[in-house]
């Protein structure tokens, strides 16, 4: 029996051991595989592709600027896998230094020859190299040789100085070298003849000009031309030649055949320069050559100092003078100002207006009433606005100035001596609307020739007479006039004038823009007098006044080939109904009618027509 219970409690004890142990192993199970939860993935597969490691690293910022400019990021950015051996931008920095460029000068062609050597196709960790293997390359080819000294790692005569940087399409081992192929040769773009000219110091000038007459874009395309460049020195002689400052001072229209007179088509190297005639790009002039040995000289005094500087667009040759173009003799009136020191103002003025050309024209036939220098002075010395002979020329009225001083035909003082009579200028009205209708100027040639009227300006010296027309000297500076002005400087008006003023409206008249005005003459105010059995403006109240006065104006510009048989022209007071029978233009108001006795008398900001009745509303 004890036996039987000895028997019994050993079978338990051993159950129970068994047991226990089996509840310990599981509990060991279970705390292993909770610990392996909470151990982070040892190798994470990289999200990254090449290309978004060399943007997001700061050190491969030369090697992402050579990747765009090459365009071969988007080689980087796909499934196929490379592996990249990629230089710093200290290796970049040294190699740009020992090739002299910038990466800007490298052409897309050079980095991409040198990119490409720079990667092999797959996935080629640094574990798989082998000392003294070799690598082929994207740059077919082209191999890079593998040096492996323990866990020193060479390519060609670059270190890696880290390497396995995984990405989702590859591998990128950081190197501190630019790997170049053995055939990659440096050969620096030959720059066109602009490039030339904008490389070197001594020709500023020339660029200059080149600029300012808007040639740069002839000389720097792919047409092949030989250039004789003047230098600084060269143009500073034609400068102290002509008087100038510099090229600023020299208009447009004589700028641009003197640089064509330096141009020849084709590239002529100077072996290829005969003595002769050599034909420019000013097809009016030719450049005569005389050759001695290697001398070369142009136009008897301009010499050859540098020859055969080769450009990728002909070829530049360097000169000591500024080639000057043989012209006629003239007597232009552009001539005649420039010749005489008391039109030196008038001739700066021209020249910052870019009018120089227009009077210098053989083809014109034109008037000019010219101010002297002391004429500009005293018109500076009485004008607010213009304190200066710097704010004349910068003036943005100087070109309406000057052309207010110009007639399209050639008067002589003999034309104008007769009676007040107006002329069109060349300045035109500023107006919205029309760029027909240019401002008219008043002459009197019953003493002498005078303009403006009341304005008093006298022609003191008449009829130079000049191959393309004639200049009057005048001792004043003329001002293209409003409406209200012209009213004021014309004696025929005065009563007119006094109206408007009265009636406080010249301001509005001044500055409407644009306005028509049909202007009662003073003989006309003196019937309206009469009728209303008055002596004179300040008899008639202001209300009324005012109310007259605006039946003759509208809101338009309207010149005589405007008007029209039956035609209803609405004024600021009221309707006025047109009549033209034979000829004659007859207003007729809503009380009155008024022919027209004079038509198109223009002022900036709109027309005169000259009326013999007041007309009332």
């Amino acid at each position: 029996m004890k036996k039987s219970i000895l028997n019994s409690f050993n079978d338990t004890f051993r159950i129970f051991i068994l047991c226990l142990t089996i509840g310990l192993s599981f509990s060991i199970v279970l705390s292993s595989c909770s610990d392996d939860d909470d151990d982070p993935d040892p190798d994470p597969t990289p999200t990254n592709t090449i290309a978004q490691v060399v943007a997001a690293e700061s050190d491969f910022s030369s090697l992402l600027a050579a990747l765009q400019k090459a365009e071969l990021v988007s080689t980087f950015e796909g499934t196929t896998e490379y592996t990249v051996f990629a230089p710093t931008n200290t290796a970049f920095s040294a190699f740009l230094v020992e090739q002299g460029v910038t990466l800007e000068e490298l052409t897309k062609e050079q980095l991409t020859e040198i990119l490409t050597y720079h990667v092999v196709s797959g996935d080629r960790k640094s574990s798989t190299f082998t000392d003294g293997a070799t690598l082929p390359t994207l740059n077919s080819g082209e191999s890079l040789s593998i040096s492996v000294n323990g866990n020193a790692i060479m390519v060609n005569d670059a270190n890696v100085t880290a390497a396995d940087t995984d990405t989702k399409n590859g591998v990128i081992h950081t190197i501190d070298k630019v790997l170049v192929p053995s055939d990659f040769t440096l050969e620096p773009e030959t720059p066109s003849i602009v490039g030339i000219a904008t490389g070197n110091p001594d020709f500023s000038i020339l660029v200059e000009a080149l600029q300012k007459a808007d040639l740069v874009s002839t000389l720097d395309g792919t047409t092949a031309y030989t250039v004789f460049a003047p230098t600084n020195a060269a143009f500073e002689a034609l400068f102290t030649e002509l008087g100038v400052d510099g090229i600023a001072d020299i208009d447009v229209a004589t700028l641009t055949p003197i640089l064509l007179y330096h141009v020849a088509n084709g590239t002529l190297t100077s072996s290829q320069i005969n003595a002769g005639t050599l034909a420019t790009l000013n097809t009016d002039a030719s450049i005569e050559v005389t050759v001695d040995g290697s001398t070369i000289t142009l136009n008897e005094d301009t010499q050859v100092t540098q020859a055969d500087i080769s450009a990728s667009n002909g070829v530049v040759h360097v000169i000591n003078k500024v080639l000057v173009p043989p012209t006629e003799e003239t007597n232009t009136i552009a001539d005649i100002v420039t010749a005489d020191t008391n039109f030196s103002i008038l001739l700066q003025a021209l020249q910052a207006a870019n009018l120089t050309s227009a009077v210098a024209n053989a083809d014109a036939n034109l008037t000019v009433f010219a101010p002297t220098n002391a004429a500009f002075e005293a018109f500076i010395a009485a004008n607010a606005d213009i304190n200066s002979t710097e704010d004349l020329l910068n003036s943005p009225n100087l070109s309406n100035i000057l052309l207010y001083h110009v007639l399209g035909t050639k008067q002589m003082a003999a034309d104008l001596s007769q009676s007040p009579f107006y002329v069109s200028t060349l300045s035109p009205a500023t107006f919205e609307g029309r760029t027909d209708e240019t401002v008219s100027l008043l002459v009197d040639g019953t003493d002498g020739v005078k303009l403006n009227g009341t304005q008093n300006i006298s022609v003191t010296q008449a009829d130079m007479d000049a191959d393309n027309g004639v200049i009057h000297v005048i001792d004043n500076v003329l001002m293209p006039p409003n409406v209200v002005e012209l009213a004021q400087q014309n004696g025929g008006f005065t009563e007119l004038v006094a109206a408007v003023l009265r009636a406080d409206l010249a301001t509005t008249v001044a500055t409407a823009n644009p306005i028509t005005v049909f202007a009662p003459t003073n003989a006309a105010f003196d019937s309206l007098y009469i009728a209303l059995g008055i002596n004179g403006i300040d008899e008639i109240d202001v209300p009324t006044l005012t109310g007259i006065l605006q039946h003759h104006v509208a809101s338009e510009n309207l010149a005589a080939s405007d008007l029209s048989d039956a035609q209803t022209i609405t004024t600021l007071n009221g309707n006025v109904e047109v009549s033209i029978a034979e000829g004659v233009v007859t207003l007729v108001g809503a009380n009155s009618s008024a022919k027209v006795v004079l038509t198109d008398v223009q002022g900036t900001n709109g027309i005169v027509h000259v009326i013999n009745k007041v007309l009332l509303p």
